[in-house]
């Protein structure tokens, strides 16, 4: 795992952009000291990886099956 990027966010925050996340970037206070910032993306990534097995799990549950009516809306302007 390697920080790619750091760039502003919002409110006096960070954004950080981590090798192997390109969907999740975590947010951290802009004051956040350098020594500390590995352990809390070490930290942020365990949690991230939960919720990405959470969605994982997820889609391969949910796979709803669409009316024709819906379908049928395919490709249609409004």
């Amino acid at each position: 795992m390697k920080i790619l990027n750091i760039k502003p966010a919002f409110d006096d925050m960070i954004e950080i952009e981590v090798e192997g996340y390109p969907h999740a970037q975590p947010v951290f206070p802009a004051d956040t000291k350098a020594e500390d910032l590995p352990a809390l993306i070490k930290a942020w990534a365990v949690k991230q990886n939960e919720v990405d097995t959470i969605n994982a799990q997820a889609v391969s549950v949910v796979n709803p099956t669409l009316s024709a009516k819906l379908k049928a809306l395919e490709g249609t302007e409004i």
